[in-house]
């Protein structure tokens, strides 16, 4: 009669174990007080583009880089420039005279006040302005590439964190499910146990196993929780955020051997384009850096009025205009240029 009593109660505790119980998501995270988000991948990836801090910032080195290319080519634009010049001279004959400046002026020093404007053009300066501009192209596409790399790395990360949640809650899920059949069979045990068809060390080992499965529930939740915060910080938000994971399809494997994704890699990945970029960067600096060795040839021209000059120097007043050539040639420059024509081709 025992033993009849004891196996309804086992049937009993196999039906309750067998029915079909469907965990809710937040049955399969450990309790907190954080709202739940329903979120999926795509939404993942699209939060992660609008709030990652790295993003913006290889963003503007971005912007930043193209901005460098207009610095550089604006030395192929006219230079116009507005002066406003009063003169007093020190002595009564006021016939002193200045040196060859390197540009254009009036060498006799007069009392006067003169308005006018310069304008600088260059004519040649043999590549090397060229080569600059080339050069800053090449780095801003280098910077470009570097952007959709940081763009590449942020959507690769969310993407990680995302399926380390999912995986996380899986684990979760067969945690609790180990821990409830446990307790079943150490409910059983006990149960036989009292019916003296056990003895107490199958008992002890049963609430063992027990006590095991409990240690992993908690292991497991803990990790639930540390992919979530790592999925809160790839999102870019600055606290930790719980999240409903929408289950991805199966992905179907790639078709194609080895060599053909080598090749692709090398000629898409962004990191590989923008050495490229800097290679070519780097050939051109070394060409600018060679024509700074040859003369610099400039037109030079100026504009303008004086209303107000001493009495005595009546051809001082008036408007005047003057225009030519300069020419700057480099002779000994303490071996300046040598040195960076040097360092650029061997960087």
């Amino acid at each position: 009669m025992k033993r009849f009593i004891v196996l309804l109660f086992s049937v009993a505790f196999s039906a309750v174990a067998a029915s079909p119980s469907k965990p809710s998501p937040t049955e399969t995270s450990p309790k907190s007080s954080l709202p739940v988000e329903q979120l999926d991948l795509a939404r993942a990836e699209a939060i992660a583009l609008h709030q990652s801090p790295t993003i913006y910032v290889a963003q503007f080195k971005a912007l930043a880089a193209k901005q460098v290319v207009r610095e550089v080519r604006s030395a192929f634009f006219p230079q116009l420039t507005a002066e406003f010049t009063g003169v007093i001279t020190g002595s009564p004959d006021g016939d002193q005279r200045l040196g060859a400046t390197g540009g254009l002026s009036n060498p006799t020093i007069l009392n006067r006040e003169s308005n006018g404007i310069l304008l600088s053009q260059l004519i040649t300066d043999f590549g090397r302005t060229w080569n600059l501009t080339a050069a800053s192209k090449n780095l801003a596409l280098s910077e470009a590439q570097r952007n959709a790399l940081t763009r590449a790395k942020v959507l690769l990360f969310v993407d990680q964190c995302y399926f380390q949640a999912q995986q996380a809650q899986a684990l979760l899920r067969v945690a609790d499910e180990t821990v409830m059949a446990r307790q079943l069979l150490a409910d059983q045990v006990g149960a036989l146990a009292k019916a003296q068809l056990k003895s107490e060390l199958d008992v002890s080992f049963a609430r063992v196993s027990l006590d095991e499965a409990k240690l992993l529930k908690l292991e497991a939740q803990n990790r639930v929780g540390s992919a979530f915060a790592d999925l809160s910080n790839a999102l870019g938000y600055r606290g930790p955020h719980r999240f409903a994971l929408v289950p991805m399809p199966q992905f179907a494997a790639p078709k194609g051997n080895l060599a053909e994704f080598i090749d692709q890699a090398l000629n898409l990945r962004p990191e590989v384009r923008s050495l490229r970029h800097e290679r070519e960067a780097a050939g051109q600096t070394v060409a600018a850096e060679r024509a700074a060795h040859f003369p610099k040839i400039t037109l030079i021209g100026a504009a303008g009025r004086t209303p107000i000059g001493e009495a005595s120097s009546t051809p001082v007043l008036g408007d005047y205009a003057a225009a030519g050539i300069n020419v700057e040639l480099p002779l000994f420059t303490g071996f300046l240029l040598t040195a960076r024509t040097q360092e650029a081709a061997l960087r």
